[in-house]
């Protein structure tokens, strides 16, 4: 026999009230301040600058990286001067196979390239 884990309404003593929080903003002020938010990250990362500093390498050893991964490296180890996102992501499309978004991809890999001293991101 399973144990019931789910109470229904009417088990319960909660009112619609009870998960009403006193003072709370509207949900026009919420989605307000979320796209704030949101605009006011990717402004700043799009002032990042992406830059080569070296192989894949980190205290002597060499990292071997994911196809994605070196492509976005040889993006930036080709170019003649640091990359803002916007023109990384746009190189991307050409060089990089994949479905998902092509900022996605750099997101994720970012980290990751930055710890092995590949490149550099340098904040704009």
């Amino acid at each position: 026999m399973s144990k019931k884990l789910v109470k229904t309404v009417e088990e319960t003593s909660a009112t619609p009230e009870t998960f009403e929080t006193k003072g709370s903003q509207s949900p026009e002020d919420k989605v307000t301040q979320m796209n704030a938010a949101r605009e006011a990250r990717e402004s700043r990362l799009a002032n990042d600058k992406f830059g080569f500093i070296g192989e894949s390498m980190k205290d002597g050893k060499t990292f071997k990286l994911a196809p994605q991964a070196q492509a976005i490296v040889d993006i930036i180890k080709n170019a003649e001067e640091p990359l803002t996102r916007k023109e990384l992501v746009e190189a991307m499309g050409s060089k990089v196979t994949t479905r998902q978004p092509m900022g996605r991809i750099l997101t994720y890999y970012q980290k990751q390239l930055v710890q092995v001293g590949a490149i550099e991101i340098v904040a704009g």
